[in-house]
């Protein structure tokens, strides 16, 4: 992407339960994605986030091939995929033992219009056993952009006061949240701590009905401004049916502003 642009736009979105978590389903998000692709690049947008657990595999290799197949997408529509991508196995030790050895099962594949790609697993999963990972951990960058910087988090990652933290030692401009479920949305507490920090942050998630609220807490020079609407600007399939709102972030005087896109709101 070239460094010089001054607005980028990010597609998050919210995601019916249907088909959640049944391997079966697979074929059938897949081609949601696709489709979703094909429209989004035609409406210039840069960033596609979808939600923890919007794909998932039985085995490293099945995982695997879903990775290969976002970048292809990413290569083919020259877009930046992140999709959350779950582990679906039994896990034999305490949730608490698997932050500990870093062997947490949801990941976050990120793909490049340029061919590469990268699978990150969620190190923490709330502001409670965040302490069973050391700081290298929490500080290492899981960057989407360059300019503007933006990183993703892996769900409950959003609860980890160190993680925040190290977005903000390196000028993060925009976190982009990658959860599982938006039951209370209980991300608000994180999405507003980051804005504290000077970062705006977005969130796609699952949600257990259609028309649900899709967020942006904005860090701007005025403090912190919320966004919310139930309104999508591009519905793809149904069962699971999945919305996408548009944000744009742009360049300004005073830094990078994060906004709905302009005539969606």
């Amino acid at each position: 992407m070239n460094s010089a642009i001054s607005k980028i736009t990010i597609a998050t979105c919210t995601v019916t339960f249907d088909g959640y978590h049944r391997c079966s389903k697979i074929p059938q998000r897949l081609s949601y994605l696709r489709a979703a692709c094909y429209e989004l690049a035609s409406r210039q947008v840069s960033l596609v986030i979808l939600p923890g657990g919007y794909l998932f595999g039985s085995s490293p290799g099945q995982i695997d091939d879903l990775r290969q197949e976002v970048q292809t997408l990413a290569c083919n529509y020259f877009l930046y995929i992140a999709v959350g991508i779950d582990a679906i196995q039994g896990n034999p030790i305490s949730s608490d033992e698997a932050v500990r050895r870093g062997r947490l099962p949801p990941f976050v594949c990120v793909a490049r219009p340029d061919g590469s790609s990268a699978l990150w697993r969620q190190r923490s999963q709330t502001s409670r056993d965040q302490r069973f990972i050391s700081d290298s951990m929490c500080w290492k960058p899981r960057l989407l952009l360059p300019e503007p910087r933006i990183e993703a988090l892996v769900c409950g990652e959003i609860f980890n006061p160190r993680i925040r933290e190290g977005l903000a030692s390196r000028s993060t401009r925009v976190a982009v949240d990658l959860g599982h479920y938006s039951g209370g949305f209980r991300v608000h507490a994180g999405m507003k701590s980051l804005a504290k920090l000077g970062i705006s942050s977005l969130c796609s998630v699952h949600a257990d009905r259609k028309g649900a609220m899709k967020y942006c807490y904005a860090a701007t020079s005025d403090g912190i401004k919320r966004f919310s609407s139930r309104k999508c600007d591009l519905e793809v399939g149904q069962k699971p049916w999945v919305e996408f709102k548009f944000w744009e972030v742009r360049k300004a005087r005073d830094g990078w502003r994060c906004t709905p896109s302009r005539g969606r709101r």
